[in-house]
């Protein structure tokens, strides 16, 4: 019995996938380098660390992966706060109010900062609604190792096998299933050529999910 859903955040809850190339590209040409969107799609799902350890060390960048955390997670919460037409993903906040309403215990589980999560969700105004919120920050190893999910499911109280993920990357969906969970992917046509065969049902859109098709896998 599906007891719990854990939501990734980016690509899933906001579509931040272009705000991230962007500030990261603009970052790029002060320092002489360019990302390819091929390049970027392998970065989709796993932690700020990762990304910028990988590019610290190709592009013999100077600052410390700190640092280049740091500039970018900044760059990335003043973008969120401050401009109007940042919002939801069109339905995933009705889906997460009927969820509530039929006793199903929400989280978040994001490989981002636990300062970039909070702005998302605050700026949302959606906080509210989850019982837990696991950012990359508190886990050991990020996507695609399980951590971040199963951190989630024990702050819940709720076991692996009884909560299913929703999300956007092959990274995500790999660290799901090694968690023992159900996944669902949403194919967001911003987060790049993600390989989401491993997932357990594929959706485009947020409204042809309900609480009936969930706890039905």
């Amino acid at each position: 019995m599906i007891r719990a859903v854990i939501f990734d955040m980016d690509g899933v809850i906001i579509d931040s996938e272009p705000m991230h190339y962007k500030i990261l590209n603009d970052f790029g040409q002060l320092k002489g380098f360019n990302v390819s969107t091929d390049e970027y799609d392998t970065y989709i799902g796993t932690t700020d660390i990762s990304m910028w350890g990988k590019l610290k060390e190709k592009h013999k960048l100077p600052e410390t992966v700190g640092m280049l955390v740091n500039t970018h997670l900044n760059s990335c919460i003043d973008y969120v706060r401050t401009n109007k037409t940042v919002k939801p993903i069109k339905g995933i906040d009705n889906l997460i109010k009927s969820l509530i309403k039929c006793d199903i215990a929400l989280a978040i589980a994001s490989s981002a900062p636990k300062k970039r999560v909070d702005a998302v969700l605050e700026t949302f105004g959606i906080n509210k609604f989850f019982k837990a919120i696991v950012s990359g920050d508190e886990v050991k190893s990020g996507k695609p190792e399980p951590d971040v999910f199963l951190y989630s499911s024990k702050l819940l109280g709720i076991q692996p096998e009884m909560c299913v993920v929703i999300e956007d990357s092959y990274n995500g969906i790999k660290a799901a299933k090694a968690a023992g969970m159900k996944c669902i992917a949403y194919k967001n046509p911003n987060s790049g050529k993600q390989d989401l065969s491993l997932a357990d049902m594929v959706i485009n859109e947020f409204e042809k999910l309900n609480y009936d098709t969930i706890i039905a896998l």
